[in-house]
């Protein structure tokens, strides 16, 4: 059995917890000034328990600008990445796009809650989320 796993049954597969570095992504007006950035703080500490950051990278709505912060986590060793804003399929939401462009190969792209996009993919080995603006709400209670 490989270190870090537990068999109970042959059809259910524990796996221990690892702590992760995480990158966070934020998009949108907060990069400008326009808007003060209320939801990366939140997403910061709901993501402390997995590891810690490889720090926020705020960029605008712009696609190169978010590629590459994207591909700067991959690079910097990031083990989780999230990328906020911009999730729903309005042509001017880019993240979805980002990701993919990124290298993010999308596993599931699909309804958080109504009206809230979520996203799954994968740069390599390095899980990539989308974030729809509901996250910023919802309470951890561990």
């Amino acid at each position: 059995m490989a270190a870090g796993r537990c068999k109970i049954f042959p059809i259910i597969d524990i796996r221990l917890f690892a702590r992760v570095d995480v990158g966070l992504v934020v998009t949108g007006s907060v990069f400008s000034g326009r808007t003060n950035d209320g939801f990366g703080p939140v997403v910061q500490k709901k993501f402390e328990e997995l590891g810690p950051d490889r720090g926020v990278k705020v960029v605008s709505d712009d696609m190169d600008m978010t590629v590459a912060a994207i591909r700067q986590c991959v690079d910097d060793g990031a083990g989780f990445i999230a990328v906020t804003g911009g999730m729903s399929v309005d042509p001017d939401d880019l993240t979805p796009a980002a990701i993919r462009n990124a290298g993010g190969k999308v596993m599931l792209y699909s309804l958080a809650s109504p009206g809230a996009m979520f996203m799954l993919a994968y740069i390599d080995d390095v899980p990539v989320i989308g974030l729809p603006g509901c996250v910023m709400y919802y309470r951890l209670d561990f």
